[in-house]
Formats: structure tokens, C-alpha cells, sequence
């Protein structure tokens, strides 16, 4: 922005000098004193002897007690009684309430008006030193219309009448010439002449913070051009710019952008017309309305202008160029060109039948400049989005465009793709007036555990899983209406690792102390070639590799092959598992799958002193489980030829303690599976273990949040199994 006018400070200082001839503390008693520093901020180019300034002083009561004609007559410092007083001071002309700037700076400066009201209060035997800055209270305005100016058609406008005035924009009524006039009688009011540039000074009346300007003209093509608008929130002692530029270049919006700069006294404002041209609905609706679509209808437009159209494109597809139709048309779309000023459009139902069910739009713009929006609904059934699916909650937020306003027991049913029965969510109609929205639950089924707890299981047909296909329709009444569409969930949820191909995978080695995925414990204990957890191959399997388990006889005790999500540490004579994986959830799973192959034999080893949990002879159990969990910390068990800490199952409903005795978090879903005997045929099978969960609405938060273990015998911690099992795993993955 140019700086043409800039605030000086002219200091009037009243005291100081040989002014100062008197000690205050020797006043006479209960009197003070005081000195101002009077400034006045003033919109100037050059510094000049100020206007003659006017100071009256007031008691506090509003008796008028000094009065001073000029800075002169006042001393400094200024003797009063102890008390509150008020000093106003005025300067310039409060009855020039709009005037053009003189030639000269003196006179310029007799035509603005300065005015500063404050208060002060004097302590006896004491000097107040009070600054007041007056400030000018006039609103500048300054006219620039340049016939020569660049990319316009400033030359071809005669005629031009530029007007300002000091009051509302609502004032002029319905923005006509006679409304205006009539609103600006009263009002201070300037008529600007048409060099390039000229300003006046106004007086806004009280509650008025506008200056309202017209400009008019007759265009050499366009005829009559009247425009009337406003500079809100002007301040006093700025001077606000307004250019006047008549083009067809710019974007064709009238208005004004006003930025201010503390520094300046000058403001700038661009005021730009062109001769826009309309587009209306020919059903009379207004673009700014969203109108519901009658299915089978088509919906016509005019397009006018007061010169020729040049071109009108529908969604950047061209439709008219030049007085020449487009070839081809979109689908759907008719153009009838009446003359070169008028140009009907139609878009017909195979228009509408490739927009989606929603709230739609369909943007026109005319001659590169305008844009005409037209909204419509389109009634049927939203498409969903991630966004409106919780894959944890296993709910959906299913929306559906109803056009009828009188449509009342409005419904969404849906069910998973394949399943026979349908479920159904009563929907809400939204603010829009269009869109419902019904809102899913999760289905649960109810169940008992082997120890008795009650458990639920997900049902799937009937609530939002990941991974999976779903049918909804839309129900008015009960009655469907419109076909059934499909939406399909998607996660990246996977379990790290759970491949098995890359050889330096802790869980192969005998330090897991400290790994971060996969660990396996004694491994350097196995009492005989190889150990107890291995990157193996067997058919079946998918890649390359797969974990291979192996029992062993260790120095005459158990040493059952495991594998699982967590850390070991041994210690002779015992080792210590922590179980606990910090696992980021996204989606809900309903069962745990995978491939494996097990080889389990009878019972050959057991330790009273720990408990037989199987006799001797009896068929061994392997142990495949998964828990959902949210704990704080890992939960660790201790086992060896000691004594066995901390052993738990998710099956008993527990939740796990640490060493102290302390809830490490709760558990809340689990699936395990307890292979015996020989697999059948020869190669790895898949599993699915399906997931119980204890609690249908808590997502873990906490640090660990995922267990998976597997072991040749379900009771290894005790020593209790056969020391020949073997069990292949592979492929660990979700199952929705």
C-alpha cells in the first residue's frame, strides 16, 4: 500500500523554560500542580504551525473553572486545588462536516478537527506530568477514476458521477439513485468530479461508522451502469482510497478490500464492474437453495447476458463457445442458444443417472469469469466411508437423501453380504432437511466358557467387521425403496512378523531377553540337537519357512517347544516369560487364523511338586491362545526346577497380578485352542480360533495390549507333557 499520508506528532509542550518560575512545593496549601504535553495526531505531508487550540478545564462536577484560546495562555505548570478534573481540548472546524481538501497545508489543516477529552486528578504538594493525544475526527475519502487505466473500459463510461456520504449503507433503501439521494439530504455529502484522483474530509454523525458511495455512468455497449455500496467500520483520522475500474478482466465481483496499516493515514480499495451475466432456474428456485431432483425430470436454465456469451462450461466440460454448441454434449444435456445474449440448458434424467445418490452440485461458469452453482438432492442411498465405520465398535453410520419432506419412519437395513436376515437401524433426519442418517449397533451372541464365565461371541452378519462385504436399503414405511447397494471394510491390521521367513528372528536364538517381536525361552536348554523353537519348512506352509516347536527330555525334565509374543530371561534354575505386546488396534477381530501341524503323544513326564495337571499316559494338549488385553505392564511367569509364579489362563476371567499382588490390567477377549493326537494328511492345515470376549465395549489404551503363545504342552510351566511333541505354525493373521 502507498504511504501517502503518515501520522506526525506535533508536541505542543506547555511547560519547560523559563515556564517553570515557580517551586510546586511551595504552592499554598492543598494545592498541585500540573504540566501537559499536548500532541496532536494529525494526517499531514509536511510540518506545519498547528490550528489554534482550545482548553477548557472542568471540576469534576462539571463546572467550567480555566479557559484557555491558545496554548500560550495556559502556565505551566498549572496551579489547582487538590482534586479530579477533566481537560478538553478542540481544534479546527466541527462545523465542516464534509469538505475537499484545500491547496494549502494551513488551510487544509483549518478544515480538519481535532477534539480529546480526560480526566486528571491533582495531589496536594505534588506535580502530575499528563500526555494527551488529540486525534483528528474526520474520515478522509479519496476519489481516483483514471479514463486511461490498464486492461479496463474506463474510456468508453461518460458521464461518470461519483458521490460520497456519512451514513448507513441501509439507508439508501433498495440501493436506487432516488433512495440514495433521499438518505444522503441530511447527511455529509460530497460530489467527486472525475480527475484521477481528489479527496474530502468527513464528519461521521454520531452512530455512523460508513461512508456509502454511487457511482454512475452510461457504458458505450452497456448502458446505464449504477452501482452503490460501502466502506464499513472507517475510523477516524484515516483516509480511505477507492479506485474505480470498469473491466471485463477481472473475476467481475464488485467490492471492496480494505486493508489498514497503523502506519498510514491511507487506505486502498479497488471498486470493479463489469457487466455480469445471469444464469436462473427456469423452475424459479434460487442457486443459493438446495431444491430436491423428481427422478425422470429434467431441469432447465437460461443464461443471460447484456453483450454476447462467449462460453459456458458445465463442470469443466464445454457446453457453448463462441454462438456454437458444444459436439458432443455431456450425457444428458440439451443447449438451445436463443440469440447471442440468451442460451437455455437442460440437464435431463440420463444427466442425473450418472450422479451418485447425495447432496450434489453442478457448477456453471459463463464467459471464464462467473460461477453459478446448482445444488441439488438426489434421493437414495450415501456412499460409506471409512469415516463413518468404528471397525472396533463394529458400528456404521449409514446415510440415505429422502427428497419427500412428508417421508416419516424412515429406516437403513443391512447385513452382510451372503447372510439371509436382515437387520434395521431407524434413521434421523439432519439439519439439511435431505440426509437421514441411522446409526448400527453390534450384535452379540451370549455364551458360557469351559469354566463356566459368561462370554460373548461377535455376530457378524448383523454388525460392521473389517474385511467384509455388506447389503443396505433404504426402508420409507417399511416399503424398500430403491435397490440395495453394497459398501466393503477394509484394515492393514496384520501381526508383525507372523510370516516367519527372516532368519535372524530372536525367537531362533537363545538370548530373548530384550526382543521386540516374536521371543521363545530355553532354547540353549534343550537336552538334545537342535532347539526348542526353529525357523522349520513343511508343506503347506505359505512362503518359504515356518516356526517348528520341538519338545525335549531335559536332564530328565520337560522342556516343552514354545513360542510367543513377549520376553525371557533365564536365571538359573528358572526362566521368566513376560508376557505382553504393544500392539496399535484398528479393527476388532473376530477369531484368530492360522496354519499348523501338530504331532502330540501321550504323557511321559511329570513333577509332583508342581502338580500333575495330566497323568502319565494320558493324551497330551498342546496350547494355541491369543488374548485382548490392556495392561499396564507385562505380566511375568517364572518356571523351571523351581517353583512356578505368576502361571495364569485367560479362560478363568482373571486378570493377571504382578509380583506384588497388583492387577497388571484386565483382559478382555481371548481364543485358544488345545491340539492332540496327529494333524491329518501331510501338510499344514488352517485354524481359526475363534475370539470370547469378557468385555463388549472397552478398546485397549494401555501399553501392552496383545498376547499370542503357543507350546507343545499346554502344561510345560509345570513340567507336565510329552517330551516328543511337535508342532508346526505358520501365518498368523486376523479373521474378521
Amino acid at each position: 500500500m502507498k504511504k501517502i499520508m503518515k501520522y506526525m506528532l506535533l508536541s505542543l509542550l506547555v511547560w519547560g523554560g523559563t515556564a517553570c518560575s515557580k517551586d510546586p512545593d511551595a504552592g499554598a496549601a492543598g494545592e498541585g500542580a500540573v504540566r501537559f504535553d499536548i500532541r496532536m495526531a494529525q494526517p499531514t505531508r509536511a510540518e506545519v504551525t498547528p490550528p489554534e487550540v482550545l482548553i477548557r478545564i472542568y471540576r469534576a462536577d462539571g463546572a467550567l473553572i480555566r479557559r484557555y484560546n491558545s496554548v500560550a495562555e495556559m502556565p505551566s505548570p498549572l496551579y489547582l486545588v487538590a482534586g479530579d478534573y477533566k481537560i478538553r481540548i478542540e481544534a479546527g472546524d466541527p462545523a465542516a462536516n464534509a469538505a475537499f481538501i484545500p491547496a494549502t497545508e494551513a488551510e487544509r489543516l483549518q478544515k480538519l478537527y481535532f477534539a480529546a477529552e480526560e480526566p486528571f486528578t491533582l495531589t496536594a504538594h505534588k506535580t502530575l506530568t499528563k500526555e494527551i493525544k488529540v486525534p483528528a475526527q474526520n474520515v478522509g475519502a479519496t476519489i481516483c477514476f483514471d479514463p486511461d487505466a490498464a486492461e479496463s473500459e474506463n474510456g468508453r463510461l461518460s458521464g461518470v458521477a461519483i458521490d460520497v456520504a456519512a451514513m448507513t449503507l441501509a439507508d439508501a433503501g433498495a440501493a436506487t439513485s432516488e433512495a440514495y439521494d433521499a438518505a444522503a439530504a441530511d447527511a455529509p455529502k460530497l460530489a467527486f468530479g472525475t480527475q484521477k484522483e481528489q479527496t474530502g474530509y468527513f464528519i461521521c454523525p454520531e452512530g455512523v461508522t460508513s461512508l456509502v458511495w454511487r457511482f454512475r455512468a452510461t457504458h458505450a455497449e452497456a448502458g446505464e451502469v449504477l452501482k452503490i455500496g460501502s466502506i464499513d467500520n472507517v475510523e477516524a483520522g484515516k483516509c480511505y482510497k477507492m479506485t474505480f475500474i470498469y473491466s471485463p478482466l477481472p473475476d467481475g465481483q464488485m467490492g471492496i478490500t480494505v486493508t489498514v496499516d497503523e502506519d498510514l493515514t491511507e487506505t486502498e480499495h479497488e471498486i470493479i464492474f463489469k457487466p455480469q451475466p445471469e444464469l436462473t432456474a427456469d423452475e424459479g428456485f434460487d442457486l443459493t437453495d438446495t431444491v430436491p431432483y423428481r427422478e425422470g425430470s429434467s431441469v432447465g436454465f437460461t443464461c443471460t447476458g447484456i453483450v454476447d456469451l462467449s462460453e459456458i462450461v458445465l463442470d469443466g466440460a464445454a457446453l457453448y463457445t463462441n454462438g456454437a454448441v458444444a459436439d458432443p454434449l455431456p450425457a444428458g444435456v440439451t443447449v438451445d442458444p436463443k440469440s447471442g445474449t440468451e442460451v437455455a440448458i437442460a440437464l435431463g434424467p440420463d444427466w442425473f443417472a450418472t450422479r451418485d445418490a447425495g447432496l450434489g452440485s453442478a457448477v456453471f461458469r459463463v464467459d471464464d469469469s462467473y460461477d453459478f452453482t446448482y445444488h441439488y438432492a438426489k434421493q437414495g442411498l450415501v456412499a460409506v466411508t471409512a469415516a463413518d465405520c468404528d471397525l472396533w465398535a463394529n458400528t456404521a453410520k449409514l446415510k440415505a437423501i429422502v427428497t419427500d419432506e412428508t417421508a416419516a419412519d424412515v429406516k437403513i437395513r443391512y447385513r452382510r453380504a451372503g447372510a439371509t436376515e436382515w437387520a434395521e437401524a431407524a434413521a434421523a433426519k439432519g439439519a439439511d432437511g435431505f440426509t437421514w442418517t441411522a446409526a448400527t449397533e453390534a450384535a452379540w451372541n451370549e455364551g458360557t466358557n469351559a469354566n463356566g464365565l459368561t462370554v460373548y461371541t461377535p455376530d457378524k452378519d448383523r454388525s460392521i467387521f473389517a474385511d467384509n462385504t455388506y447389503e443396505y436399503q433404504l426402508l420409507i414405511g417399511g416399503t424398500p425403496v430403491g435397490e440395495a447397494s453394497q459398501f466393503t471394510t477394509a484394515t492393514s491390521q496384520t501381526i508383525p512378523y507372523s510370516d516367519f521367513e527372516d532368519a535372524n528372528m530372536s525367537c531362533w536364538g537363545t538370548n530373548n531377553s530384550s526382543t521386540t517381536s516374536w521371543g521363545s525361552g530355553n532354547n540353549s536348554f534343550s537336552g538334545g540337537a537342535g532347539g526348542l523353537c526353529e525357523q522349520g519348512s513343511y508343506a503347506g506352509m505359505n512362503g518359504e519357512h515356518c516356526a517348528l516347536l520341538k519338545a525335549r527330555n531335559a536332564a530328565g525334565n520337560l522342556a516343552a517347544g514354545n513360542l510367543f509374543l513377549g520376553t525371557f530371561t533365564f536365571n538359573l534354575p528358572n526362566g521368566t516369560v513376560a508376557f505382553g505386546y504393544p500392539y496399535e488396534w484398528k479393527a476388532r477381530p473376530a477369531s484368530l487364523k492360522l496354519k499348523y501341524r501338530a504331532k502330540i503323544g501321550n504323557v511321559d513326564k511329570t513333577d509332583q511338586k508342581k502338580g500333575i495337571k495330566l497323568a502319565e499316559g494320558q493324551p497330551d494338549q498342546a496350547s494355541i491362545y491369543v488374548c485382548v488385553i490392556d495392561w499396564d505392564q507385562q505380566h511375568q511367569v517364572t518356571s523351571g526346577m523351581g517353583a512356578c509364579n505368576g502361571v495364569w489362563s485367560p479362560e478363568d476371567g482373571s486378570n493377571p497380578t504382578d509380583s506384588d499382588g497388583n492387577s497388571v490390567g484386565t483382559i478382555i477377549g481371548y481364543g485358544a485352542y488345545y491340539p492332540t493326537g496327529e494333524t491329518a494328511g501331510d501338510a499344514l492345515v488352517d485354524l481359526e480360533i475363534p475370539i470370547f470376549y469378557y468385555d463388549r465395549t472397552a478398546k485397549p489404551g494401555k501399553r501392552y495390549t496383545l498376547v499370542i503363545g503357543c507350546s507343545t504342552s499346554r502344561y510345560g510351566d509345570y513340567m507336565n507333557g510329552c517330551s516328543t511333541n511337535v508342532m508346526y505354525v505358520d501365518d498368523f493373521r486376523w479373521g474378521y
